[in-house]
Protein backbone atom coordinates (compact mmCIF):
# COMPACT_ATOMS: atom_id res chain seq x y z
CA UNK A 1 0.00 0.00 0.00
CA UNK A 2 2.91 2.36 0.63
CA UNK A 3 4.10 1.92 -2.94
CA UNK A 4 0.67 2.86 -4.29
CA UNK A 5 0.75 6.30 -2.66
CA UNK A 6 4.47 6.91 -3.17
CA UNK A 7 5.23 10.45 -4.36
CA UNK A 8 8.99 10.00 -4.65
CA UNK A 9 9.34 10.01 -8.45
CA UNK A 10 12.46 10.48 -10.51
CA UNK A 11 12.55 13.97 -12.04
CA UNK A 12 13.42 12.69 -15.52
CA UNK A 13 10.55 10.20 -15.37
CA UNK A 14 8.07 12.96 -14.59
CA UNK A 15 9.37 15.08 -17.46
CA UNK A 16 9.18 12.15 -19.88
CA UNK A 17 5.63 11.25 -18.85
CA UNK A 18 4.49 14.87 -19.17
CA UNK A 19 6.10 15.06 -22.62
CA UNK A 20 4.26 11.94 -23.80
CA UNK A 21 1.02 13.24 -22.31
CA UNK A 22 1.36 16.59 -24.08
CA UNK A 23 2.24 14.93 -27.40
CA UNK A 24 -0.78 12.62 -27.07
CA UNK A 25 -3.15 15.49 -26.32
CA UNK A 26 -1.71 17.53 -29.21
CA UNK A 27 -2.17 14.59 -31.60
CA UNK A 28 -5.80 14.18 -30.54
CA UNK A 29 -6.47 17.89 -30.97
CA UNK A 30 -4.75 17.87 -34.36
CA UNK A 31 -6.83 14.95 -35.65
CA UNK A 32 -9.95 16.74 -34.41
CA UNK A 33 -9.07 20.09 -35.99
CA UNK A 34 -7.67 19.10 -39.41
CA UNK A 35 -11.07 18.23 -40.97
CA UNK A 36 -12.47 21.59 -39.88
CA UNK A 37 -9.84 23.42 -41.95
CA UNK A 38 -10.84 21.76 -45.21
Amino acid sequence: MKRLFNTNFNNETVHAMLLFLRIGIAAMMLTHGIPKLQ
